[in-house]
């Protein structure tokens, strides 16, 4: 009976410590096949951080694109330019914080009295926006506080 329990937990830690057959023996980097029989590699794993801090950005909206710099931790500077042309630009003051590797948790508010925050993953390319818009007179909104909240989603590129 000990035997036979020691040769079945020997087979189980043998077979539980193989890689799967589509794994790189030296990586251990997955090669799966695609729906065209190509090969392509799971890299989920091996995540490049990056640091948008003094970086450019473009971020496109179904309706809009941002140009934004990430001057420091605490300052922005933005440009947007609708589909018409017009443009709106300003250097506010912002919270930068970065809550992994690729993604970045960013706010600041507008001379307008616009609240944005940006939710930026550089590995998706993606950014979730809330926008929270003051509109004087307005009383629909949040029970008649005149605030107006928006919800965006982009692409997001680091520039060159």
């Amino acid at each position: 009976m000990k035997k036979a329990i020691i040769i079945s937990l020997s087979a189980f830690f043998i077979l539980s410590c193989e890689k799967p057959n589509n794994a790189d023996q030296k990586t251990g980097i997955n090669h799966e096949k695609t729906e065209d029989n190509s090969q392509s590699e799971n890299l989920s794993a091996a995540k490049t951080p990056i640091n948008i801090i003094g970086k450019k950005a473009t971020i496109t909206y179904p309706d809009f694109v941002a140009e934004v710099e990430y001057i420091s931790p605490t300052k922005v500077r933005w440009k947007t330019t609708d589909i018409d042309g017009n443009t709106l630009e300003e250097t506010s003051t912002a919270g930068i914080k970065q809550i992994s590797d690729t993604q970045f948790l960013v706010h600041w508010v507008e001379d307008d009295g616009t609240a944005v925050s940006q939710l930026i993953d550089t590995e998706k390319g993606s950014a979730s926006v809330l926008l929270s818009i003051y509109n004087e007179g307005e009383e629909t909104y949040n029970e008649g506080n005149g605030r107006e909240v928006r919800s965006l989603e982009g692409k997001f590129s680091l520039k060159p």
